[in-house]
């Protein structure tokens, strides 16, 4: 199995670092904990650029159009467009890349400031959408299309 195309197909999908070894089958534990590094060694120097998930497209005008088709006559003010984060990985959805990491740090803190907690020590659980799970499916059907030496079931 080609170890650089799939982190190449998974790079153009959108896929963090750490979902790119996800999708390789790593199961070491010592892979994610530097895994730019890990990454870099795998796909080698020309590589290097491997942080960047967005996929360079343009947004399209097309969805601006028929969002405003769908507006009504009735409403004076425009929706607020949404916009689309080019940095958060497809599958994981941010969960998994630590740049992000201490951003949500920061607001489990300021929610318990917030409530005015006592104590100095607490536990934190994260339950992932079950959109990840169909994101994470998709993605690896999408590279056993791409490569059909691909297992998925590791």
């Amino acid at each position: 199995m080609d170890q650089k195309f799939i982190i190449k197909l998974c790079k153009d999908l959108g896929c963090c670092d750490a979902c790119c070894l996800r999708y390789l089958g790593l199961k070491n534990p010592t892979a994610y904990e530097n895994v730019q590094h890990f990454i870099s060694k795998l796909y080698g120097e020309s590589g290097t650029e491997t942080q960047n998930t967005g996929t360079g497209n343009p947004p399209s005008q097309g969805n601006e159009a028929m969002a405003e088709d769908n507006s009504t006559d009735q409403c004076p003010e425009p929706p607020p467009k949404r916009i689309k984060v080019s940095d958060i990985c497809v599958t994981c959805l941010g969960v998994l890349q630590e740049e992000n990491w201490q951003q949500c740090c920061d607001m489990v803190k300021e929610v318990l400031d917030k409530k005015g907690y006592e104590c100095e020590t607490f536990a934190c659980a994260l339950s992932a959408p079950i959109a990840a799970i169909v994101r994470e499916r998709l993605v690896a059907l999408k590279l056993k299309n791409e490569l059909p030496a691909y297992d998925d079931c590791e």
